[in-house]
């Protein structure tokens, strides 16, 4: 006589309820991760992280303004290719948010008309807050790329922090650039775009016109960096 197997039936809408509940946790971890990165991590991903075939960076001081120092990079070469960037970076003082960020070099978009700077997690954080308040829980929606690389956002702009870490380590003033901007012009010049222009964010090309005729070129295989002034027009991609 043939056993009769026993049968458990798991009602579907408890595994709906843990897929969402699994979402729902990998949400909150990219929220945590993007507002409260530390210093202690960071230090980690940098000593995973190989930046032995960048040779070198096209970069502007653009100066200091807001109480960070402020720099775009143009561009950087890994081996032999070039890598077109067009980021602007700004150096924590790992003041506000208490995170251990000192002297770490972080993404941005711009400056507000509050005075605050833009952060590239800013938006992303927007977009997970909404989709937890819409309910809206999907594997699709969740970028793995910001629970590794969390405020950095993507592996480029870790090597390029590890890279601007690595050269001050070599030479201490070396991103610094100009005090030519002090809050108070900074904001003036900011409230006279919006007059003109009609909104009120906006990147450092706006700000700073001569933005891309003052690249500096960081040649990693020379001490200190060498630095080489160039008009982007000259250059050739």
């Amino acid at each position: 006589m043939a056993t009769k197997k026993l049968s458990i039936n798991i009602p579907a809408r408890s595994v709906l309820t843990e897929e969402i509940s699994i979402i729902q946790e990998k949400y909150n971890k990219i929220i945590e991760d993007l507002k409260h990165m530390n210093g202690i991590y960071v230090m980690e991903l940098f000593g995973v992280t190989d930046i032995s075939n960048i040779k070198l960076l096209r970069v502007n001081k653009v100066g200091f303004m807001f109480e960070h120092y402020f720099i775009y990079i143009k561009s950087l070469m890994v081996g032999d290719e070039e890598v077109i960037v067009n980021q602007m970076f700004y150096k924590s003082s790992g003041k506000s948010r208490k995170s251990g960020l000192e002297d770490i070099w972080l993404p941005t978009t711009g400056i507000n008309t509050a005075g605050f700077i833009e952060k590239l997690e800013d938006e992303h954080i927007l977009y997970y807050e909404t989709l937890k308040r819409n309910k809206d829980y999907n594997k699709k929606y969740i970028n793995e790329d910001l629970l590794l690389y969390k405020r950095f956002i993507n592996k480029l702009n870790v090597l390029i922090s590890k890279f601007l870490f690595e050269q001050e380590r070599i030479s201490k003033d070396i991103f610094k650039g100009d005090k030519y901007l002090d809050n108070t012009n900074s904001m003036i010049i900011i409230r006279d775009l919006a007059a003109k222009l009609g909104h009120y964010n906006y990147s450092y090309n706006e700000i700073i016109p001569d933005l891309e005729d003052n690249i500096v070129t960081i040649n990693k295989n020379q001490t200190g960096g060498s630095k080489k002034r160039f008009k982007l027009i000259n250059i050739l991609f």
